[in-house]
């Protein structure tokens, strides 16, 4: 299939049929991939906590830093090699778009790269705190894909309302600008909520709502600078 839709290609990314669907089919790709992803990440300590294997965990003496090396770990074990030939296809139509002069295609094919490689690195720590303050997996993987997979579209298609008259290149920056912002909004408090508060959330019972807790860009954190 990967096969077929580098071949299909055409230099105009809104040209032939063939080069609509060819576009379509791996923009589709790219979607499915984070959806695996995400929803692995998510239910992963969702279910650990059903079946008991989190309070197993909890009884070690690993530290925070280390459950999560291990998970990320695991994520690499099972994700990387898809990973890398989503990458290896996507490279390929830039290098192609270039032998055929055509810049505005391989940016939009290199943002959608870049995108990817983003995602897929943030869908892992968003989804591992979202599954461990969810109470059942089901709110942890819906959770996920709102914050990184739909919410930038959201934000995207209000800057496109505004900057109707864009050319597609600008669009296709837009849009890279917009999804790695929010990507590092999300990944920073995930992986500091994730430290400071992994065996709280670890002890809650199943099904229980989980405690609030605040970001470090809240007011609630904001300390006064001592009077000198």
């Amino acid at each position: 299939m990967a096969l077929w839709i580098w071949l299909s290609f055409d230099p105009d990314p809104v040209g032939r049929l063939s080069a609509q669907i060819g576009f379509f089919l791996l923009a589709l790709i790219h979607a499915l991939f984070k959806l695996w992803l995400g929803a692995d990440a998510s239910h992963e300590f969702a279910a650990s906590r059903l079946n008991g294997t989190l309070e197993l965990l909890l009884s070690t003496p690993l530290q925070t830093r280390e459950v999560a090396a291990g998970m990320m770990s695991a994520f690499r074990r099972r994700f990387l090699g898809p990973l890398l030939a989503l990458l290896l296809l996507d490279a390929t139509l830039v290098a192609k778009f270039l032998f055929l002069n055509n810049r505005t295609a391989a940016f939009v094919a290199g943002a959608g790269a870049v995108m990817l490689l983003v995602d897929s690195y943030c869908l892992c720590w968003v989804g591992l705190w979202r599954g461990l303050v969810a109470r059942d997996s089901t709110r942890a993987v819906l959770a996920t894909v709102w914050r990184l997979l739909i919410l930038p579209w959201i934000f995207f298609a209000g800057g496109a309302g505004i900057f109707l008259h864009s050319t597609v290149a600008e669009f296709a920056g837009l849009w890279l600008f917009l999804g790695v912002l929010n990507d590092l909004v999300f990944v920073v408090n995930a992986k500091d909520f994730f430290k400071a508060h992994f065996r709280t959330m670890a002890l809650r019972p199943f099904g229980q709502k989980p405690p609030s807790v605040e970001s470090k860009w809240s007011p609630m954190n904001w300390e006064e600078e001592p009077d000198r």
